[in-house]
């Protein structure tokens, strides 16, 4: 009995002890306007005890023995340490984040905090881009920014893509904006490695972009790269591996059906009886059933290997990172290496005195493949011819029926590239106010392309005839570029802030070049011009050209009580590449922005609003991206006269040629509502674009060919918004979500002497005042005529249908159900042959019975009327989801590769199953397609036929990863790791009967929506493992 009695005391004295020990602390947490925050964090420092306040802001907390700090932590807000000391009762008031309305955004020649932008600027994090796994800036930024889309040519390892913001706004030349990173300007940014980069900010509009000038008219991507955090140095090695396939098949005829397609066409081709093609089965080389599919494409790998070191004192700072990156392609012979290398430093001798350096180096090494050569070859080889000799060499070109495999793998289609740039700078702050900025730039690329067609892929008539030929290019860019600026702060009172930024730069521009073709080569081994018999004299040159620019610009910005916003932007430019009288343009813009929801009457509204600023601006942004002496007269030593040689004029001269200027009006509002949780952008633009630089055809006599001229004008009008949830925000579980949306309209306003011209294969696109970018100019398909008697029709032009009995036209008609004894017209082809039984029916448009180009009227057009992105990010402890989503709603596509295949205009290629199945074979047939003949009205001519949907929703990227805190791992002296598993590409759903509905189209800007059968992307499944020392 007493040892219970001892056994009990010791268990009060202990609980005793332990309650005392601890110390529950209660309180509210409020903002700075005395409301409460639902769901703020607060948690003990250094332990895993923690709780969120309810929906009055209350919260407690038991405080162990031994600690004395409360953390408070709050989306939206900056995070506050408080000390307990004793205390029970604690208040505590949240200010606003600089994560959020206080975050400062970089803006060209500057930065300022993001409540304080009047423009339209949107920014991605470096916690985003990793989420998506990139290979590139383009695969970052897709979705995240409204208004902003990435057009992929390719699907090809290395491939670069072009970026449109807001739309196009010129015809040939510089379509893509302008990159700028750390403060280098860059036209080409495939060789960063997305992991270096810390920030990326997007200038959408002519108040953020005019600063810029000349080069800003298709906007701004600024990139900041990574720098030292104030931490001990900091060692982190990222390890990823992928395994990627053929995203979509396409289907295929086998053989038979490629024989009985065979046998049906060389029945209308040489007449009479249905031919049989007897399958000889001694006759390897036309007796296989092959699937060239499997051949061609193969499961694919990407390794990544990152590795960065960073750290920073009070005085000097420092990021260094090394990457390699390999990527197979899924067509075999193809891949892509990069190595990228970059070192940022930052030193400050003094309180007053910065010197920082930027360097990064860049190798790449592309092989590609001939993606006409090999995909289209795809379309022509019938099944049941084989590909490789019984001893594995492969069988020569059969007429026109090229080898895939044999273009895919003797080919030679190789890209060296190398970068190097350096950034230096001077920051001396002169007073608490004034600070001078001064740096320079430099910038060099090189490119070495070398092309080889073997003698493997003659054909056999050319069998044993040594032409194949090798071409190697160099090319070399360089750019120099001075800068100095200087800024000026002030505050009067508490309630004026303004700022001024003065400042001029020189930019130096050169390109030199090398170009040679060496024909008939005496080996398949040596692809190297040494190996050549001869060289095309016309097609070996050398040349080189410089420009330069000079530029003078500032800035004023003036804010009352962060409330009245205002934002003056000038920039002065001179370049060398237009004619004497037009080499300086003045770039103008202005922004004004209202903080209304700091107005006394909107008090009312602070439960709700949290943030409220309405923008406006206006400005003119510039494009210089044409050659370096376009306006100048040129000689070419290049002219070749019955074998003589000698100098003649290239380029006519226009002393008039100028700068291409687009004007831009935007009106935007931003809203935070409920204490941070939801954010919402909405824009509103349009951009003017005058004087478009393009080149035009001269008449014969002059001599020349084309010329750059301003001949044009455009309108890109839309509206763009985004908008991010904040769901969920517990200690253990958050949700955010974020959806962005544009539509955007391209209008063509003027074109050269307001004549319209046609663009893209078979003239697909017409180009017109007053019409849609990307307009299908074409026929309107109605159906194949069943029998020779079916292409009947009144004067009005309705259809009538012909009487039959026993197989046999009794020389009469039916309109509807009613017999039918007026006059009837018949369609004719433009040679004037009436259309029989399985051609094609086609609109006649004019009404004259003749189907010829007066018949082809605009049929639809490429640009789409929704496009964007939709994000989720869902995270419980340390596991977290994040999936992202890309759309585009409208618009349509001309599917080419599928009129080639199924066109029938060409003996050699192969239709799809579907159209074998349904071609016209017989008087009587209810087709979809023609009889397989050539006709005598281009079939190749676009029709609507050919033209399907192109809207799409794409699952583009997922990954779940899952994050071991630092303290579990203490003991092997790691701070954290992270595993991942995660896929890009995954889903696609979408109408269209192609690879892929996402890609570039034709050559230039205007060639829009025209899918010419390019390599197909890729789906991807990958892991990933990131470690922290």
């Amino acid at each position: 009995m007493r040892k219970h009695k001892l056994f009990f005391l010791f268990i009060f004295v202990f609980a005793t002890a332990i309650i005392q020990a601890q110390i529950r602390v209660s309180g509210i947490v409020s903002d700075q306007n005395n409301d409460p925050l639902i769901g703020v964090t607060v948690k003990v420092i250094d332990t895993n005890v923690g709780t969120i306040t309810d929906l009055n802001g209350k919260y407690t907390i038991a405080v162990p023995a031994g600690k004395n700090s409360l953390e408070f932590s709050y989306t939206g807000f900056t995070t506050l340490r408080m000390p307990v000391n004793n205390q029970a009762y604690i208040n505590v008031t949240l200010k606003e984040s600089i994560k959020q309305l206080e975050e400062v955004m970089v803006i060209g020649y500057g930065a300022m905090k993001k409540r304080d932008i009047t423009g339209a600027i949107s920014s991605i994090s470096a916690q985003t881009i990793e989420e998506k796994t990139p290979i590139s800036i383009y695969d970052a930024l897709q979705g995240q920014s409204s208004g902003v889309q990435i057009v992929t040519g390719s699907g090809a390892p290395g491939e670069g893509s072009e970026i449109r913001i807001r739309g196009v706004s010129t015809f040939d030349e510089g379509a893509s904006p302008l990159f700028v990173v750390d403060g280098v300007p860059l036209d080409n940014v495939d060789n960063i490695n997305p992991n270096d980069i810390e920030s990326i900010e997007v200038l959408k509009d002519a108040a953020s972009a005019a600063i810029y000038g000349s080069r800003s008219a298709n906007g701004v991507i600024l990139v900041t790269t990574k720098k030292g955090e104030r931490t001990r140095p900091r060692v982190d090695v990222r390890y990823l591996r992928s395994y990627s396939t053929l995203s979509r098949s396409m289907p295929r005829a086998n053989g038979d059906e490629r024989r009985y397609y065979d046998d049906i066409r060389k029945q209308y081709l040489v007449g009479g009886d249905y031919l049989i093609n007897i399958v000889d089965s001694l006759a390897y080389i036309t007796n296989q059933d092959l699937d060239i599919v499997n051949l061609l494409f193969r499961p694919a790998t990407r390794d990544q290997v990152d590795f960065s070191v960073s750290g920073a004192s009070e005085t000097f700072n420092y990021y260094m990172s090394t990457a390699y990156l390999n990527e197979k392609g899924i067509i075999v012979n193809s891949d892509f290496d990069r190595i990228t290398s970059r070192i940022n430093t930052e030193y400050k001798p003094s309180k007053s005195l910065t010197v920082g350096s930027k360097v990064q180096f860049a190798y790449s090494s592309k092989n590609g493949i001939d993606e006409d050569g090999v995909l289209n070859s795809l379309l022509v080889k019938p099944a049941y011819l084989a590909i490789l000799n019984p001893d594995g060499t492969y069988i020569p070109n059969i007429s026109a029926r090229r080898n895939p495999l044999a273009v895919a793998m003797t080919d030679v289609n190789k890209a060296q590239t190398y970068r190097a740039s350096m950034y230096e700078y001077v920051d001396w702050k002169l007073s608490e106010k004034l600070k001078l900025n001064s740096s320079i730039q430099m910038n060099y690329y090189q490119e070495r392309y070398q092309r080889r067609r073997s003698s493997t892929q003659l054909s056999t008539e050319e069998a044993g005839t040594p032409n194949s030929g090798s071409r190697d290019r160099t090319l070399i860019n360089y750019e120099i570029t001075n800068e100095n600026y200087a800024t000026y702060t002030d505050t009067w009172g508490d309630y004026h802030d303004v700022t001024a930024m003065l400042g001029n730069s020189i930019n130096f521009w050169g390109v030199e070049r090398l170009n040679m073709l060496g024909m008939n080569m005496t080996s398949d081994i040596i692809y190297t011009l040494n190996a050549a018999s001869s060289f095309d004299a016309r097609n070996t040159s050398t040349n080189m050209s410089r420009s330069a620019m000079l530029s003078y610009f500032g800035r004023l910005t003036y804010g009352y009580k962060g409330k009245y916003l205002a934002n003056f932007n000038m920039r002065y430019d001179g370049s060398s590449r237009f004619g004497k009288d037009n080499r300086w343009g003045a770039f103008p813009s202005g922004s004004v922005g209202w903080r209304f929801s700091d107005e006394k009457f909107m008090r009312f509204s602070r439960q709700v609003l949290s943030d409220g600023k309405l923008r406006a601006s206006l400005g003119v942004t510039g494009n210089q991206r044409i050659g370096d002496y376009d306006a100048w007269q040129l000689y070419s030593p290049n002219f070749i006269y019955e074998g003589i040689s000698g100098i003649a004029a290239s380029n006519l001269a226009d002393r008039n040629l100028g700068w291409e200027s687009t004007t831009q009006y935007n009106g935007g509002v931003d809203l935070v509502l409920f204490k941070n949780r939801v954010r919402i952008s909405i824009d509103y633009y349009k951009k003017l674009t005058d004087q478009l630089l393009a080149k035009v055809e001269l008449p014969k006599e002059s001599g020349f060919q084309t010329t750059r001229r301003n001949v044009g004008a455009m309108t890109n009008e839309g509206i763009e918004g985004s908008i991010d949830f904040d769901i969920i925000h517990k200690t253990d579980l958050k949700w955010t979500v974020n959806l962005n949306v544009a539509n955007n309209k391209t209008i063509i306003t003027r074109v050269a002497d307001d004549i319209p011209f046609y663009r893209g294969m078979h003239d697909a696109i017409y180009v017109q005042p007053n019409a849609r970018l990307g307009e299908f100019y074409g026929y309107q398909y109605q159906g194949i005529f069943a029998f020779d008697e079916s292409n009947a029709f009144t004067p009005d032009g309705q259809r009538l249908t012909p009487v039959f009995s026993n197989g046999v036209f009794q020389n009469s008609y039916y309109l509807g159900s009613q017999p039918y004894s007026g006059v009837v017209e018949q369609k004719k082809a433009a040679n004037g042959d009436i259309l029989k039984g399985g051609d094609v029916d086609l609109a006649d448009t004019d009404g004259n019975w003749i189907i010829d180009l007066n018949d082809k009227k605009v049929i639809g057009c490429a640009q789409p009327f929704l496009y964007g992105g939709f994000s989720t990010n869902l995270t419980y402890k340390n596991l977290t989801l994040s999936m992202m989503f890309y759309y585009s709603l409208g618009g349509q596509i001309y599917n080419y590769a599928l009129a080639r295949q199924n066109s029938f205009e060409f003996d050699g290629v192969t239709p799809t199953p579907y159209a074998i199945e349904n071609m016209w074979t017989k008087p009587g047939d209810d087709a979809i397609y023609p009889v397989p003949k050539k006709s005598e009205h281009n079939r190749l001519a676009p029709s609507d036929f050919f033209l399907e949907d192109a809207s799409y929703i794409k699952l583009k990227s997922a990954r779940i990863s899952y994050r071991i805190p630092g303290s579990k791992l203490e003991k092997v002296f790691l701070k954290g790791v992270n595993v991942y598993v995660y896929g890009n590409n995954l889903l696609t759903f979408t109408n269209y009967s192609g690879y892929d509905p996402e890609f570039r189209g034709g050559g230039d800007a205007l060639t829009l929506g025209i899918d010419q059968n390019s390599y197909p992307r890729k789906r991807e499944f990958g892991f990933g493992l990131n470690v922290n020392f």
